[in-house]
């Protein structure tokens, strides 16, 4: 099964939740240091679709997002959101997007590197 764009997104998070539990941070509060325009290009999904479904995260009180900084609120619900798809984001990758900086080209290369 495809994943919708709720499930890419859930992904997302969870990845990066992850990611930052592994390196003794807090995983359930952090800060996004790509923007929501990097982040739709990274899942292949418009600005608009991004925001769409942080507000209804936040709505449903799966996360708080407050410009940058993302709660999230219930971990459980959002993991089966994601398990819910066949999804897979590299966490490895997102490190090299960070490690470059963020940019937008870095985004877009990932984004072709991933389609190949």
């Amino acid at each position: 099964a495809r994943c919708n764009a709720e499930q890419k997104l859930a992904t997302f998070f969870i990845s990066l939740s992850t990611r930052l539990k592994n390196r003794g941070c807090s995983g359930s509060q952090f800060n996004l240091t790509m923007t929501r325009s990097q982040i739709a290009n990274y899942l292949g999904l418009t600005d608009e679709t991004v925001s769409r479904i942080i507000t209804k995260f936040r709505q449903a009180k799966i996360i708080q997002a407050e410009r940058r900084l993302i709660t999230i609120l219930k971990p459980k619900t959002l993991s089966t959101i994601a398990e819910n798809g066949d999804c897979e984001y590299s966490v490895s990758a997102l490190s090299c997007i960070w490690r470059a900086g963020s940019s937008v080209q870095a985004v877009k290369l990932f984004a072709q590197r991933l389609k190949m």
